[in-house]
């Protein structure tokens, strides 16, 4: 449904859309997911944890638009991934994979594919970064234009998808809606379609279930509704006849549900990721999906995770913090999901271009909006040169926007977290929860004291001395506390500089 130019316009401005075996090794035992080593299965929902019980907050980068063509592989070395730890204080990829490429002919799976997302995995694995497997698309696929479904998998029914000036317009184009639609379509012969998406899903998971860096499973990269489309949310004003709610509750959801189900019969512990529909909830408007449940007896592990993209600062090119509320809708709007689903909450995509006018205000609404959140996030993305915080040059240095992505903030927490905040201005770090007395791993905290911290930092504690204890590790500037004696009072850290 297009109401005027204007509003496609708009729609152009969110997404991530750009210029379009081997023996795994053994992570950091810090580092490990699984059921095996705390025993604790009662843990707030909201936060996902390690396996030994920590909260752990997941922080990093997507690896990356360049994977979007074939083979699929993204433009990024093991030097960059040997940097994401202790030149960043990055423990998280979003590793963008394809059902084209996991299944390109009906009913076949390509095992060398496969193998290629392997070695990347092993790579990641041995710089202790947590991977998380992103099944992307935008444009539904290759056969109109886009990425992500094979061409056989496409019904385009014949109709136009022609490409068109901003990217995300070619959404529109009725061959684009068409392929959508019948996918969503889970009746008579279209049922297949997801069926088959769900046969791509579980040979992912099989192969990589036991792998030391895999994290979870993003089940879809920005579902489009197709026809079912309301762009007149993106101005906050729905049409009074939108199908949002109905494409939610009838199709999108029962979607999610039956994959879950399925996927968790061939894996008992790792965490699915999903996200809401495409378009409006990225821009901070209200989506409506049903609330989803974990068949996994010892308890959930869904994480909900949203993407933010600024319609008017894409648009405009410009950030104006008078008049975009993009960030706010944000927050509110998805506290109530994150409530609604009763799940853990990353940000599994932001980003613009730092050159853009006023770039730095923008960043620093989104840092610390996702600090109040208490919210892992990946950036988008890491392709040098572009979006990137590096150059595309030699040795991928650094670009200006590092210096706000680098933050101090708390990894891994024994407890329950209360809050936590950094003050980029004044550089410190708050932190406060609620020790669990089952949890023995000390908590571990990234602090970037080379960068910001010229004459060292202070740590302070709402404990006497005797009852905790601290070490630093210098390479990787990571902070681990230790407390003496088990109680659930209310543990306070904070972290300042050293005048």
């Amino acid at each position: 449904m297009v109401r005027s130019v204007a509003l496609l316009a708009l729609f152009a401005a969110v997404g991530c859309q750009a210029a379009a075996t081997s023996t795994a090794p053994v992570i950091d035992p810090d580092a490990c997911i699984g059921t095996e080593g705390s025993g604790v299965t009662d843990q707030d929902p909201h936060f996902v944890y390690d396996c030994q019980g920590r909260a752990l907050i997941l922080r990093g980068a997507n690896t990356a638009s360049s994977a979007k063509s074939m083979p699929h592989d993204p433009s990024i070395t093991e030097n960059d991934i040997a940097r994401f730890g202790p030149d960043w204080g990055l423990n998280f990829t979003r590793f963008l994979i394809f059902w084209d490429g996991v299944e390109p002919q009906k009913g076949v799976i390509d095992e060398a594919y496969l193998d290629r997302i392997q070695k990347w995995l092993d790579l990641f694995a041995k710089h202790n970064v947590y991977v998380l497997l992103d099944m992307h698309q935008d444009i539904y696929g290759p056969k109109v234009n886009g990425d992500g479904a094979p061409a056989w998998a496409t019904r385009d029914e014949g109709l136009a998808a022609q490409p068109q000036p901003i990217w995300s317009m070619a959404y529109l184009q009725p061959g684009v809606e068409a392929a959508f639609d019948h996918f969503w379509n889970y009746a008579g012969a279209d049922q297949e379609l997801q069926d088959h998406y769900g046969l791509a899903w579980e040979a992912v998971v099989k192969r990589f279930r036991n792998h030391p860096a895999v994290i979870g499973y993003d089940l879809m990269n920005e579902p489009n509704p197709g026809s079912m489309v309301d762009v007149t949310e993106l101005l906050g004003a729905p049409a009074a006849d939108s199908q949002s709610p109905a494409f939610d509750t009838q199709k999108f959801g029962p979607f999610y549900q039956r994959l879950i189900n399925r996927l968790r019969q061939s894996d008992a512990d790792h965490w699915f990721f999903f996200e809401p529909r495409f378009g409006a909830p990225g821009s901070g408007m209200p989506q409506f999906l049903p609330k989803l449940t974990d068949p996994r007896p010892q308890g959930s592990r869904l994480v909900y995770a949203p993407h933010l993209y600024s319609v008017s600062f894409e648009a405009n090119q410009s950030f104006d913090a008078a008049s975009d509320h993009t960030v706010a809708d944000w927050q509110t709007n998805r506290a109530i999901d994150q409530q609604t689903q009763d799940s853990a909450l990353v940000l599994g995509e932001w980003g613009f271009d730092y050159q853009w006018k006023n770039a730095p205000q923008a960043m620093a609404q989104i840092l610390t909006m996702a600090d109040q959140m208490m919210a892992g996030w990946a950036f988008w993305s890491f392709d040098p040169g572009g979006w990137s915080f590096v150059n595309n040059d030699a040795t991928h240095s650094e670009k200006p926007a590092i210096g706000q992505i680098v933050r101090a903030y708390p990894r891994r927490i024994g407890g329950v977290p209360k809050n936590f905040l950094f003050d980029a201005d004044q550089k410190t770090l708050h932190l406060e929860f609620v020790p669990d007395p089952r949890v023995t791993a000390p908590t571990e905290i990234y602090i970037p004291a080379k960068r910001f911290y010229p004459n060292g930092y202070t740590l302070k504690t709402n404990r006497p001395a005797n009852a905790w204890t601290s070490q630093w590790d210098a390479q990787n500037e990571l902070l681990t506390i230790s407390l003496l004696t088990a109680d659930t009072t209310p543990f306070v850290v904070n972290i300042l500089p050293t005048p």
